[in-house]
């Protein structure tokens, strides 16, 4: 038997097709085509016939928000009472299934959906790209000028300083370091002169600092210790830094971030919570 092909333009045409080879039904208002076997129609979907109706049979879509209020007034618009939202703490990503499932037994696409990634900020970016990056003297001067804004112990004021006092010996040849009990480090330095050593100095740094940040943009500020590194070899001195667990910052967050979306007041109004990932 040859299969019979036939070209429809309209989906309305099906029903001049008649019932003796095909059966025409009516589905939610719209025709839809059983067709034999051995027929090859060229016809769209059930789905792809949803833009013939007046309005659509349900909501689908995936809408990014940029921040925790948008996420929030999104879901309290349009959430019923099976949505769930999804807690990504590791990625600090929160994802609402609109039409999540109603039960085992009841189970819905799961096609509508709204999700808010909180964004880091310039500043906490810069400063775990450096994080353990060896320095020259006068690249970490740069740095300490340029990010004094997020230290606040020593004083910004107290760390320009130091930046200022590392940039002028640049030229100087350093011979050895000690701690002091104010919990400084003291570095020991010649001037160099023609290719020979001339005057001793010395140059006092902080061991450790405390610099606040705001890991996403429209966060709190969290704080976290960075300590001083140094290397002295062949007279030269290199500089760098290590943050203390600056993970926590990223944990204490996402935590206020959830319970800002949680909040029984002015949260949402969803109360299935997931900590993970939605499924595919």
């Amino acid at each position: 038997m040859t299969a019979t092909t036939i070209e429809l333009k309209n989906p309305l045409d099906l029903v001049k097709l008649g019932k003796d080879q095909v059966q025409v039904l009516e589905i939610d208002g719209l025709p839809v085509l059983i067709s034999p076997d051995h027929l090859n129609l060229n016809f769209q979907t059930l789905a792809e016939l949803d833009e013939f109706r007046e309005t659509p049979r349900q909501l689908c879509g995936s809408v990014q928000l940029h921040t925790a209020q948008a996420f929030i007034d999104y879901v309290n618009d349009f959430s019923d009472e099976h949505t769930a939202i999804f807690v990504d703490e590791e990625n600090a990503h929160f994802v609402a299934v609109i039409d999540y499932h109603r039960s085992i037994d009841q189970p819905r696409h799961g096609n509508h959906t709204a999700t808010f990634e909180c964004q880091k900020t310039d500043e906490w970016s810069v400063w775990m790209k450096n994080n353990g990056e060896k320095m020259t003297q006068e690249e970490f001067a740069l740095f300490i000028e340029d990010n004094a804004d997020e230290i606040t112990v020593p004083s910004a004021a107290e760390m320009l300083e130091v930046a200022l006092t590392i940039k002028a010996n640049t030229t100087c040849e350093f011979r050895q370091s000690q701690r002091l009990d104010n919990g400084q480090i003291q570095l020991t330095y010649n001037e160099v002169i023609d290719g020979r050593a001339g005057a001793s100095g010395q140059l006092d740094i902080p061991q450790e600092i405390t610099i606040a940040m705001q890991p996403f943009q429209g966060s709190d500020s969290y704080t976290r210790k960075a300590r001083f590194r140094y290397r002295i070899s062949h007279g030269k001195l290199a500089m760098w830094y290590d943050l203390l667990r600056p993970q926590k910052c990223i944990e204490e967050a996402v935590k206020d971030t959830l319970s800002k979306i949680q909040d029984p007041e002015n949260g949402v109004t969803v109360s299935r919570f997931y900590f993970g990932r939605p499924p595919c």
